[in-house]
């Protein structure tokens, strides 16, 4: 989109050196951009500011502005409330089909606003794999507000159910918090355009998916 970067992290961590490996993608259509990329000024590509970062081993979109000059407008955009993030994630039990979570979140002292939607997408041996919006942006929100329900997301070692995750590790492989940001939709801050940007689900959380799929799929 010109002045920002979208790169699927599909590791654990979203940091720019990792997601530059990755294909570009725009508009949720991924575009191979490797020959622009060597024509474009390598200082350019060193001064690349992140516009947002994802929770510690999450993956899923990471926003990139090309300069910092590009960042302000760009960030004052993804803090609009009209700006929809969509996580996917992996939860102990079931869960309801659909809900809102509104319990406060304490941040350095003070209790705050929160809210978080969720919806059932899929039920995985005994687990609940939910497609999850915040409505607000507070630190580690989605991890601690499931956890508030008993529905506290697999292979979360800070807010998570330690057996249960130990039971994901051994059995499934999962060896982080299954969280992915799957989607973002906003308003091109110059032209207003509605962009979606999306990022599938990293090969090692499709791997999980697969295997509680096959434990549920025996007689």
């Amino acid at each position: 989109h010109g002045d920002v970067d979208a790169v699927p992290a599909d590791g654990a961590h979203a940091q720019a050196d990792e997601c530059q490996r990755h294909q570009r993608v725009r508009g949720g259509q991924q575009a191979d951009e490797e020959d622009r990329a060597e024509e474009a000024d390598p200082l350019e590509r060193e001064q690349a500011v992140a516009l947002q970062q994802l929770d510690a081993d999450a993956s899923g979109v990471c926003l990139f502005a090309k300069r910092e000059a590009l960042a302000i407008a760009w960030r004052r955009v993804l803090g609009d409330p009209h700006t929809e993030l969509r996580w996917l994630t992996l939860v102990r039990s079931v869960a309801r089909e659909q809900g809102r979570i509104t319990s406060p979140l304490r941040e350095a002292g003070h209790d705050l606003d929160a809210a978080t939607r969720y919806r059932r997408v899929e039920v995985l041996a005994g687990h609940a794999l939910l497609d999850v919006t915040p409505e607000t942006h507070r630190t580690h929100q989605i991890r601690r507000h499931l956890a508030s329900i008993g529905a506290a997301v697999l292979g979360d070692d800070r807010y998570g159910h330690a057996a249960s995750n130990r039971h994901l590790f051994e059995r499934h492989f999962l060896d982080r918090p299954f969280l992915h940001c799957a989607s973002i939709e906003l308003l091109h801050p110059r032209s207003g355009a509605s962009l979606r940007i999306e990022a599938p689900l990293a090969p090692d959380l499709a791997a999980v998916v697969s295997r509680l799929r096959a434990v549920d799929a025996k007689p």
